[in-house]
Formats: structure tokens, C-alpha cells, sequence
């Protein structure tokens, strides 16, 4: 019974971290984790955090608060680790306060970047990518041709999940190990939510559900074991339905239905290759 209700409150985080591809809107990031990041170290966004003493906060609060005396640069910050507060909306920026875990003191972070936090990396995202060490996930159509060896739907352990090699940035993927059955491995590297992601980044990234299933799409299927053997290889043979066709090769660039009522054909077209349907099943393969 406890395992099924961590499995369900695990699917529910998961569900709600995923939603639409797009960062949480700022009233989120209150109460979130966070590390400074290479960025915040090199200055190239702001060149400075002012920090207030907790004795500032309420005249903060009450609209009276004044830029401290002592200023603190960001290369101080690098590595450190906080946690959002607080977080308001002006008329040109949304401003952060972020607590500093080290110290006693309060890091007030404005940034003019729109709905993104530049200057910082969310923990959230890889604390969760770490909870999945172990679990088995499936190779996608595109995984098994971009991965040689690879099968598909074949499935996979998550052995480890890490962020890239040296200072973590914002926009950098995470690193999943992938351990095949038979003990080799494969390395995948993209987002696993959209928390860490600018809402003005140029490229979209790669997210780890959208290319890793959560279950096999032939367990379970009655279908002949020939059939099954030849999606999993990524082949087609005669008497396949389209379906099982969909399953192995993905779904065709074009259809083209025989117009004659009494014709029951229907091509459908993978490159240079067509695949002849009739009544059906896969009755024919025309090659370019």
C-alpha cells in the first residue's frame, strides 16, 4: 500500500511539473530551491545582488525600502545555494528576494529578462531527475534511430541523473545514464521539466518524456510473435495491420486512398518506399 501511494504521489509530481513547455509564471518560484550559477559568477546579466539585512524586510514590505550600502557581487554568490521567499512584480521587472542558506542575509536579485530568472538554476528539476534513478522507461521510434543497437520500445533503467560536467547553467540539459538489459549503456541529455527554461531561449530543448515512454506499447498485445519481434527490429511484413505498422515505422509522410469504391486499397508513403494496404493488411511494398 505505501508503495502504491508513493508511486501516485510520484505520478502526480510529475504530472504537474511537465504541463506546457513553458517556465511557471514568478508567484511558483516562492519556496523553491535554487543555486547561483555560472552566469551569476561572471556578472553577464547583472553585475551586482543587493543585499538587505533581515531588519530591512519590513521596510520593504511597506514600500520604503532603499538600496543597502554594501553591495554584493555575484561572483560571491557562485555555487551557493537559497531559496525564493518572496516574489513581486513592478512596472518594469519582476523582483526575486532569495534567501541565502549560508548566511543571514536577504539577496533582493532584479532582473528586466521578462518572465525568465537568468542568474539562477532551480534544484527542483534535478532532485526530481534523481528520484527516477532506477525506475524502467522504453525507447520512443526516434531514441531507437538515433541510438544504434537500440530496439524499439526496448527498455531501459535510469542508472544515474546529473547535472553536465563543471558550473551548473541555467540552460545546460541534465545527463541521464540509460542502462540497457543486457549492461550497456547510453547517455541522453535534455530538460526534464520547464522550470529551468528562459521563456526568450532561442532553441526549444529537448524534454525527457516527450522522447522516453512509461510503458511498452506491446506489452500485453495478443498479436503473433512474429509480428512483435518485427516492430520491435523496426521491420514491416505481410498481414500486418496498420497499427502494428504505425508501431514499428511511425506514422507515413502521405496516404493516398485507391478511389474506386470496389478497391479497398490504400497506399501509405515513407520516403521512397510506399506500403500497399488492402482490406486491411499489408499486402505489398513498392520500392523507389
Amino acid at each position: 500500500m505505501k508503495r502504491f501511494i508513493k508511486a501516485a504521489v510520484f505520478s502526480i509530481l510529475l504530472v504537474s511539473l511537465m504541463g506546457a513547455n513553458a517556465p511557471p509564471p514568478p508567484e511558483e518560484w516562492v519556496g523553491k530551491d535554487l543555486q547561483f550559477t555560472e552566469k551569476s559568477a561572471s556578472g553577464n546579466f547583472t553585475p551586482f545582488c543587493m543585499v538587505a539585512r533581515r531588519k530591512d524586510l519590513k521596510a520593504y514590505d511597506k514600500g520604503e525600502w532603499k538600496m543597502p550600502k554594501d553591495l554584493f557581487l555575484f561572483s560571491e554568490l557562485a555555487d551557493k545555494k537559497g531559496t525564493v521567499i518572496d516574489c513581486k512584480n513592478d512596472k518594469t521587472s519582476f523582483v526575486k528576494i532569495v534567501k541565502i542558506q549560508s548566511r543571514d542575509d536577504i539577496i533582493l536579485c532584479e532582473t528586466t529578462h521578462g518572465r525568465s530568472l537568468p542568474d539562477v538554476f532551480f534544484l527542483e528539476e534535478l532532485e526530481l531527475a534523481r528520484s527516477m534513478v532506477g525506475k524502467e522507461i522504453y525507447a520512443s521510434l526516434p531514441m531507437a534511430k538515433r541510438y544504434p543497437g537500440l530496439g524499439n520500445y526496448e527498455a531501459l533503467k535510469i542508472a544515474k541523473a546529473s547535472p553536465p560536467e563543471g558550473a551548473v547553467l541555467r540552460e545546460d540539459p541534465l545527463v541521464f545514464l540509460l542502462k540497457k538489459e543486457d549492461g550497456q549503456t547510453i547517455t541522453w541529455q535534455g530538460k526534464l521539466t520547464s522550470i529551468n527554461v528562459d521563456a526568450d531561449a532561442p532553441d526549444n530543448p529537448e524534454y525527457f518524456f516527450e522522447v522516453w515512454l512509461q510503458t511498452d506499447p506491446l506489452a500485453g498485445r495478443d498479436w503473433n510473435s512474429r509480428y512483435l519481434l518485427a516492430i520491435r527490429e523496426g521491420k514491416v511484413m505481410a498481414g500486418m495491420t496498420p497499427e502494428m505498422v504505425t508501431l514499428s515505422w511511425g506514422p507515413p509522410d502521405e496516404t493516398v486512398t485507391s478511389a474506386a469504391a470496389q478497391d479497398n486499397t490504400e497506399k501509405w508513403v515513407y520516403g521512397e518506399t510506399a506500403l500497399v494496404f488492402k482490406d486491411g493488411s499489408l499486402a505489398g511494398r513498392i520500392d523507389k
